[in-house]
């Protein structure tokens, strides 16, 4: 539901006083005139937390009249709610989405509940047999909005519109199972949010005229990193290759309207963004974007001559690095290669399944920011470390091609890390070349039991990763 904005004028109802208004004012500096501004606009600095302060109290009151049993919702009611649209079931027949099991604790109420952006309100709830919760919801928003406005008198002197956006009232107020949220398909039915088809289309084929092009403008740059920002949303992934895209929108900034030439980095990135629109398009299961308990843990660890990992299935591996290229790369490069090689088995070997969320666990601090940003230095005057250009672009290549296999398998990638001491096993498969398999696996369930899984299993990498890593 939007609310009017006429709610948020800036009077001392809600306490908007006169500062806000100047500091939301229009200036024409040719003209010499400046307009303040009697409602806070969108574009103003000073009101998004303006408009905070009354939508949120709106909020608040709708939750708790919602948990209200003493409401009757036939006696105590906007007289607007008689024109809501009637609730519609358009999945009908459509099979239930499956919740998965959260990793925290939250209170679970079926007479559902509200949220807000600025002055776009949200409600949700359970449509149960035998309850009003759906209805309920639904009066219970236009009635908490009737009386933060004043209920209107018989005789009012002034004439005054109904604070509920009736043109979006009619549109979008009605209960649904499938609506349109912040710019989202929102299905509640089957639990996915999914980017609508004419964004995917026109986001889509504007990255693409920048790849063909290799040259974008300034304001160009600046509109894709923009619809970038909101697929970040659900894919926060997104935000982990948008550094260099940024870089060059602040270096084209400083040419005007003129193109800046865009290098081959940053378009391997557009590449790898477009198919993560992609992703969004085809729909995101909504436990994706809560914590949920991981279906499968990694864990991995790698010395200057090693690699190895093992999976919470018992799925292990190791690999001695040939001299050649021993000393080739960085500690903290061979553990990252780890904790992206440990999930890449599973992918292979087809032990993952789509929407899954992983969780691989690793001993390098390192390691675990490089799978959130890749915002590697690639000037040498500007490094704040001992630079290497060249692992540079490896660094970057390897997250690319992990953030590839984690798009198009649709699997939740989160990466935690912890203490050394606690990584004995992974510690011993990237170092004790020395055993074979077997003797290795009874070495480890004597010394630390406590961290192998069941079915634990040393085998060989696939040949796949094999060929990639050397």
């Amino acid at each position: 539901m939007n609310i009017k904005p006429s709610l948020f004028q800036t009077n001392s109802r809600f306490h908007f006083v006169y500062e806000t208004a100047l500091r939301s004012t229009l200036q024409f500096e040719e003209e010499e005139i400046a307009v303040i501004m009697l409602c806070l606009t969108f574009g103003g600095k000073a009101c998004p937390s303006e408009w905070g302060a009354a939508s949120e109290i709106f909020c608040d009151l709708t939750n708790a009249l919602l948990n209200d049993p003493s409401w009757d919702l036939e006696e105590l009611y906007n007289p607007q709610s008689d024109e809501l649209p009637e609730a519609a079931s358009p999945m009908e027949g459509v099979e239930l989405g499956q919740a998965r099991e959260l990793a925290i604790e939250v209170p679970v109420s079926d007479v559902g509940s509200t949220d807000v952006y600025i002055d776009d309100l949200f409600g949700f709830a359970a449509d149960l047999p035998g309850t009003d919760n759906v209805r309920r919801l639904e009066r219970a928003c236009l009635l908490i909005l009737h009386a933060l406005a004043r209920p209107k008198h018989p005789n009012e002197p002034i004439p005054r519109h109904p604070m509920a956006s009736e043109d979006k009232f009619k549109a979008e107020a009605g209960a649904t199972e499938l609506k349109m949220v912040l710019g989202w398909l929102t299905d509640y039915r089957r639990l996915i949010v999914s980017l609508p088809h004419n964004k995917f289309v026109a986001w889509t084929n504007e990255l693409q005229a920048i790849i063909d092009s290799r040259k974008a403008e300034a304001k160009q740059l600046e509109q894709n990193i923009g619809r970038l920002i909101h697929v970040a949303q659900i894919l926060p992934e997104v935000y982990h290759f948008l550094n260099r895209l940024r870089c060059l929108f602040e270096r084209a900034k400083k040419r005007g309207r003129r193109p800046i030439p865009v290098k081959d980095d940053c378009l391997a990135d557009c590449r790898l963004l477009q198919l993560y629109i992609r992703r969004a398009h085809e729909g995101i299961s909504m436990n994706s974007l809560v914590p949920q308990k991981p279906s499968i843990v990694y864990r991995s660890d790698s010395c200057p001559h090693g690699l190895g990992g093992y999976s919470s299935n018992g799925r292990a591996w190791r690999l001695y690095l040939p001299e050649w290229l021993l000393y080739r790369a960085t500690n903290n490069l061979l553990e990252h290669i780890a904790s992206i090689i440990t999930v890449w088995i599973d992918i292979i070997e087809g032990r993952l399944q789509p929407e899954d969320c992983i969780l691989s666990m690793t001993d390098s601090s390192t390691s675990e920011g490089w799978h959130k940003k890749t915002n590697f230095k690639t000037d040498p005057v500007k490094a704040d470390c001992d630079f290497d250009p060249e692992e540079a672009e490896v660094r970057t290549e390897i997250c690319r091609q992990f953030a590839e296999l984690c798009v198009k398998n649709k699997l939740v990638h989160h990466v935690q890390w912890f203490a050394g001491k606690q990584n004995d096993v992974s510690d011993a498969l990237s170092r004790d070349d020395d055993r074979s398999g077997e003797e290795l696996t009874n070495l480890l369930y004597l010394h630390c039991p406590e961290q192998m899984p069941q079915h634990f299993k040393i085998a060989p990498l696939p040949q796949e990763i094999l060929s990639w890593v050397t």
